[in-house]
């Protein structure tokens, strides 16, 4: 759609509104500041990119950008004084980016790096020691496992000795005789 037609459409719109009032939920621009680059695809609008053609002094398109602003004006207008469908919501102003030079770019992506090496070397040195308790535990467990099967060996062996001991006075009719 041309600049000239574009315009012509939001014109069109805004002198409805400012009849009708502002559907919910629809944000208009408060300023021509404001609606350039501001669009309403359900009403067919899509924004004028540029300042130069939505502007009063525009040479081409002064006498739409000033019927505009006034629409504007009379619709914040309405929205503040009187009852309308829904009071006209002021586009959030946008946040300039601010220059950053390269050098201060750099500089602060070093600083990322640095922090975050030290988080790679706190993690890997967190690593080391878990691993360090991991095998000094598979250690103390192969030990004990060590201990529990030289324990379980005595304990058959015992119990042998024993049994043995049981026959031995069983056949001496359970008489003991205490030997020194």
């Amino acid at each position: 759609m041309a600049v000239k037609q574009q315009l012509e459409a939001m014109k069109v719109l805004f002198e409805k509104w400012v009849e009708k009032g502002v559907p919910k939920g629809v944000t208009v621009p408060r300023t021509l500041s404001d609606a350039v680059g501001w669009s309403c695809p359900e009403f067919g609008i899509r924004g004028v990119g540029s300042k130069r053609d939505l502007n009063t002094k525009s040479e081409k398109y002064s006498e739409e950008s000033t019927e505009i602003a006034r629409l504007l004006d009379d619709l914040y207008s309405a929205a503040v004084k009187g009852p309308g469908e829904a009071k006209v919501e002021p586009e959030k102003p946008k946040r300039k980016r601010q220059y950053v030079s390269r050098e201060v770019r750099d500089l602060a992506t070093e600083e990322r790096l640095k922090g975050l090496k030290k988080q790679v070397e706190l993690a890997n040195g967190k690593v080391h020691v878990a691993r360090d308790l991991v095998d000094a535990a598979e250690a103390a467990l192969k030990r004990e496992r060590y201990t529990i099967k030289q324990l379980t060996s005595t304990i058959k062996s015992l119990e042998a000795e024993n049994a043995e001991l049981k026959r031995i006075v069983a056949t001496q009719g359970g008489a003991l005789t205490l030997v020194r």
